[in-house]
């Protein structure tokens, strides 16, 4: 039986170190792929979109429109992007997919910091061939981005020793690192406090106190830079109905007090740890045990990394608790690495057990998570759009269609209005972008009928995204009250819906 302890420790090592670089180039690629794919913006890209390309740079710095939400400097790259290069998905993508990309490489080097080449290729993997991961590497949202400025100022902690660096240069890059992941990343305020508790901790463990105060400074800008952001743009529109009404399920109770409440805040946990790790049993419960193990040896080998890693995920569930931030999953994403750092912390313990159990279970568990993350078919095939408006678009302009004819359900708006005013290649769509937009609230059998009795044109058509299958065939048997159905495009797995109807006889007197 092949068995790794016998192999020298340092040609093992080596394995593993190849065994990390194909990791990351499968990660890499897989991203690249879907990125390559170039799928439509969905409704939520599209209206951060539109906000990108209406406002300008000092905007940005005042709450969004359209229901959206993002960080200030986040958005000044993508403005800058979008004015350089054109506002195409591709160009707008690219900062998402970078941070991606990045966030790969940055967990490499903490876990090397922590771990050995050994231990960190297994939750390299996760992070690799993660769907949510994959996901928000190519799509106009800032979560990749999130996990990436977390990762980095993680990164930079341990990287950074206050000992081997003038205190003048310490202030400046903690002070400017700081400020400026404030504003590029909101999560980036659950982070630094560790960072401040990193430091602090070591200074109080070597008796040597003189980073006390340059980090105390920094943390006091620090402070007064998201207090501004804060009350400038955060405070309106946290306590908004609506998004306390949306959030409601992934907000924690902050001291549960029943069974179903416990219940509640665990499963709400276990989603994001499954969302990086997998949802299957054993495997959920083999990182479990792992991530004890991490807080039990970070207790007694390095407790200021341990509060470094640990403490951000405290603050997370805390601000949930207080309905402050959500744990839906693509908002906290930037906590999922955190999660996988300590289970390679805790996979590097179990590795030091030089058993053949222990080997067994590597093996074991390694090719089970491989079984069971099959994203390697995004390389060749193409990575589910949302919803795919140019589709329906294209099949308009096919029939001659013009904009005084078309009927955009809301739902369809701001996609229509980013690819027929603001996207580099609009002018295909110019004879479709005067189209009327029909508001949630109307009855479709009032406006077929309208349509009918007063529209110069004979013909009419609808486009829709995202529309519920019970909700769109009410919507056609309403508007076959006044019209009638000739032609259709529906495509259910991208979510695109065009419909070519025409005026009903009038009935003779």
């Amino acid at each position: 039986m092949f068995l790794l302890y016998k192999i020298p420790k340092e040609k093992l090592e080596k394995i593993f170190f190849w065994l990390v670089v194909l990791i990351l180039a499968t990660g890499i690629v897989v991203r690249v792929a879907v990125y390559l794919q170039n799928r439509n913006l969905f409704i939520d890209e599209a209206n951060l979109a539109r906000n990108i390309y209406e406002r300008s740079y000092g905007g940005f710095f005042k709450p969004l429109t359209y229901e959206q939400f993002a960080p200030p400097l986040w958005l000044c790259i993508e403005k800058l992007l979008g004015a350089l290069f054109g506002y195409s998905e591709y160009v707008l993508r690219i900062y998402p997919l970078l941070a991606g990309i990045g966030t790969l490489f940055l967990l490499t080097m903490i876990l090397k910091r922590l771990t050995s080449y050994s231990a960190l290729w297994y939750p390299l993997g996760m992070l690799a061939v993660a769907f949510i991961f994959i996901r928000y590497s190519s799509e106009l949202k800032q979560y990749s981005s999130d996990a990436f400025i977390a990762l980095l100022l993680i990164f930079l902690a341990l990287k950074i020793d206050p000992e081997k660096t003038k205190t003048r240069d310490f202030l400046l890059i903690w002070i400017f690192t700081g400020s400026i992941a404030i504003l590029m990343s909101m999560p980036a305020v659950f982070v630094l406090p560790a960072v401040s508790l990193y430091y602090g901790v070591m200074s109080l463990q070597q008796k040597k106190y003189a980073v006390l105060l340059p980090i105390g400074i920094s943390s006091c800008i620090w402070i007064v830079v998201f207090g501004s952001y804060y009350f400038t743009s955060l405070k309106p529109q946290i306590g908004l109905k609506y998004l306390q009404s949306f959030h409601e399920d992934y907000f924690l109770y902050l001291i549960p007090k029943t069974k179903i409440e416990l219940i509640h805040n665990w499963e709400v946990f276990r989603e994001k740890l499954c969302e990086v790790a997998g949802y299957d049993y054993y495997t959920l419960k083999f990182n479990i045990v792992l991530m004890v193990i991490a807080v039990v040896r970070f207790t007694r080998k390095h407790p200021a990394a341990g509060l470094l890693v640990i403490t951000p995920i405290i603050f997370v569930l805390v601000a949930a608790g207080m309905h402050l931030f959500t744990l839906i999953p693509r908002v906290s994403l930037f906590m999922m690495p955190l999660l996988l750092i300590l289970i390679g912390y805790g996979f590097e313990g179990l590795m030091c057990i030089r058993f053949w159990w222990a080997q067994a279970l590597l093996l074991i568990f390694g090719l089970h998570f491989i079984k069971n993350h099959n994203v390697l078919k995004f390389i060749y095939t193409p990575f589910a759009p949302k919803e795919q408006l140019t589709d329906g678009l294209a099949y308009l302009k096919g029939h001659h269609i013009t904009g005084d004819e078309l009927y955009v359900n809301i739902a369809a708006v701001p996609a229509f209005k980013y690819y027929t005013q603001m996207h580099p290649q609009k002018r295909q769509w110019e004879q479709l972008k005067d189209a009327h937009f029909v508001h949630w609230s109307q009855y479709y059998g009032e406006l077929s009928n309208k349509i009918n009795d007063t529209a110069t044109h004979d013909t009419a058509a609808f486009i829709y995204t995202s529309v519920m299958s019970d909700d769109l065939k009410l919507k056609k048997q309403e508007l076959g009250m006044g019209l009638k159905l000739v032609d259709s495009f529906e495509r259910y797995d991208i979510s695109a819906f065009a419909y070519l109807y025409i005026k009903r006889p009038k009935p003779a007197h």
